[in-house]
């Protein structure tokens, strides 16, 4: 279903047409309207697919482990950095079960994509990465949100009052959200790459502190922040961290290894509704077992 773009204003109905239409749009009788049918089960009877997003900080591995998902996955790879990984990934035996998506070139068609029935017989959906998707999203939003001048906007801030990531957010979460919901509901998973950034958060004796989350629009408010509706409707927020550390000296020391957190820290957002594991250990040249995750 392609994004509706402003339609023009309809002419005013006369008097006539308007009782004309009244009547054929009339309520029907209560005994011919159709009851909703509800039925019980048990717990999982009606399990679906997940949604997961993966987040961290540049050259951690998220593609690849990505790429590391049991099952057929469609890739939508909105950076094209598959074709850089294609060494790397045969190397560890990986990539045979993934087929990436042509013809996406900017928010419209990455919505349509979405919609499209071209994913029957895929297990896993994989969008690469969040940070592309908001930057198209913005695009479009200049294109199709007028400022209050009747102006286009070039960037967010010539929306007066800080509309800006309003707008946005009006035209993400039922063109770009929706569609994965429809996905999830019919068994598959969907994985949306993201990028890592620091936010101050604060804390509960009036201080602040530093907090990785993933890089995602939103504002100070939280009302209508794309990054706290995502947060809130996925079942699974997971960040890929290096295991680096500091020395006395304060030189980095580790990172032979990586860890994929699933459960929050006070300085890391994360979260899943599956496990209660607070981490995984992620080794350099071994594939990940995702159903500990996703199952």
């Amino acid at each position: 279903m392609p994004i509706p773009t402003p339609q023009e204003t309809p002419t005013p109905a006369t008097d006539g047409q308007a009782k004309q239409a009244t009547k054929q749009t009339a309520q029907p009788a209560k005994s011919q309207t159709q009851k909703p049918q509800f039925t019980f089960g048990k717990i999982g009877d009606a399990a679906t697919g997940h949604i997961t997003i993966l987040y961290g900080e540049p050259g951690t591995g998220k593609s690849t482990l990505a790429g590391m998902l049991p099952g057929k996955t469609a890739y939508l790879d909105l950076e094209d950095s598959l074709g850089k990984l294609k060494e790397s990934w045969a190397e560890l035996g990986i990539g045979e079960d993934v087929q990436t998506v042509n013809g996406i070139t900017d928010f419209k068609s990455l919505c349509a994509c979405l919609n499209a029935d071209i994913f029957d017989g895929f297990d896993n959906i994989v969008v690469d990465s969040l940070s592309k998707v908001m930057d198209w999203a913005k695009d479009y939003t200049y294109e199709h949100s007028p400022t209050k001048a009747k102006t286009k906007a070039t960037c967010l801030d010539d929306y007066e009052f800080s509309t800006g990531p309003m707008y946005v957010y009006r035209w993400t979460v039922p063109y770009f959200w929706n569609p994965i919901e429809k996905h999830k509901r019919q068994g598959r998973n969907v994985f949306i790459i993201a990028h890592a950034m620091f936010e101050t958060v604060p804390n509960g004796d009036a201080t602040e502190f530093k907090q990785w989350q993933f890089d995602a629009l939103m504002m100070k408010s939280g009302k209508d922040s794309i990054r706290h509706f995502m947060c809130n409707n996925s079942d699974h927020v997971l960040m890929l961290k290096a295991d680096v550390a500091g020395d006395k000296k304060k030189n980095a020391v580790g990172g032979d290894t990586k860890t994929l957190y699933a459960a929050p820290l006070p300085y890391i957002l994360a979260k899943s509704r599956t496990r209660h594991e607070p981490q995984f250990s992620i080794i350099p040249g071994e594939l990940f077992d995702w159903t500990q995750i996703i199952h």
